[in-house]
């Protein structure tokens, strides 16, 4: 019996694991049974939890201290880019129809805090298939620690040791930087006429990855753990294992994949033009 192996980029995850909140996305997916089997990464894992679950409890940490959800999330919308505000709507409309299917709780705030550690235990459950850690990345190992009293110590334990700048990885090794990247030459010399299918606007991501990995060439040293996210899409097209396809949105993968001659599916979204 044939398996197809699929992974996710991390849009698509959180259509995953939210079906009715990304009903676009969700649409699109092959459903998990034996024959399609959803894969992550270590790599993968850490993008999920950086993006979305560390957002999470900066936004919980911050309303313990305000007392105030409300006044959080409008207060965490202002302040963050375009990429992360989605992530911030995105929370409070978990949040909201977590109220509508269970009732207002008597604790909006510690509410919030399980809403956030609920989303993190069910990618585990969900997607606990690991491909073959290239990357080593070591902030995709972290776990929760249920050794500590209360949610909100378990949470704050986790967000101060995931943010921990010391992690060490093997960038190095899967990038080959010494030796100027020669299985990325395709990616960092390819132009507009390599892409006759994508627009110049959606180009846009990859003419920054490009950039961004000229800026590492000549350093010549590895992105550290709170830089590695400027590369991410290449990381996460590089870790990908043979006769795996990967699904996306981001349209940088579009440009990616075919260079590095990896199977890949764009899907469409909300947001298409």
């Amino acid at each position: 019996m044939k398996k197809e192996k699929v992974l996710f980029d991390t849009s698509c995850v959180y259509a995953v694991l939210s079906h009715n909140l990304e009903p676009t996305l969700a649409s699109q997916f092959p459903p998990q049974t034996k024959k399609c089997i959803y894969y992550t990464s270590q790599y993968l894992r850490m993008e999920f939890l950086r993006r979305w679950i560390i957002t999470g409890i900066e936004i919980y940490l911050d309303a313990c201290v305000r007392k105030d959800i409300n006044e959080t999330l409008q207060n965490f919308s202002h302040h963050f880019s375009q990429r992360e505000n989605k992530i911030v709507i995105q929370w409070a409309n978990r949040y909201i129809e977590s109220i509508i299917s269970a009732g207002p709780p008597t604790e909006p705030i510690d509410w919030f805090g399980w809403e956030v550690l609920s989303l993190a235990l069910n990618y585990d459950e969900i997607f606990h298939h690991l491909v073959q850690p290239k990357t080593g990345c070591k902030r995709g190992e972290v776990v929760m620690d249920f050794d500590n009293p209360t949610r909100r110590e378990v949470l704050w334990d986790f967000h101060e040791r995931f943010t921990d700048r010391e992690h060490k990885c093997k960038l190095e090794a899967i990038l080959d930087i010494k030796n100027k990247c020669p299985h990325l030459r395709k990616m960092r010399k390819a132009s507009r006429k390599d892409f006759p299918d994508l627009s110049v606007q959606h180009l846009l991501g990859f003419r920054k990855l490009q950039s961004e990995m000229e800026k590492i060439i000549n350093s010549g040293q590895a992105p550290k753990c709170d830089e590695c996210y400027k590369i991410g899409d290449i990381i996460i097209a590089l870790e990908k294992p043979p006769k795996t396809t990967l699904y996306h949105v981001d349209y940088s993968f579009s440009a990616i994949c075919p260079l590095l001659k990896t199977e890949h599916k764009q899907l469409d979204s909300v947001l298409k033009d």
